[in-house]
């Protein structure tokens, strides 16, 4: 029985290490499905979006130049 605990455990780590890779990589198809979301607003409405998201000052967004991928951004306007 002593054997049988550290496979489980290597086999609950392996499990979990897999679950955090397919959340961390999403399928190119998975981010265009996410985009599509904002494919029926009009001009205004994204510019009320983007407003409303810059206004947010909890997010920390960041003008896109001079930017890193630790950063978040996004487009002043």
């Amino acid at each position: 029985m002593r054997r049988e605990r550290p496979a489980l455990g290597w086999a609950v780590a392996a499990v979990l290490m897999l679950q955090t890779l397919a959340m961390a990589n999403p399928s190119p198809q998975t981010l265009r499905s996410q985009a599509r979301v904002f494919l029926d607003l009009s001009k205004e409405e994204l510019k009320a979006v983007r407003s409303f998201l810059w206004s947010r000052k909890d997010l920390r967004l960041e003008p896109s130049q001079g930017s890193t991928i630790a950063k978040n951004y996004c487009v002043p306007h």
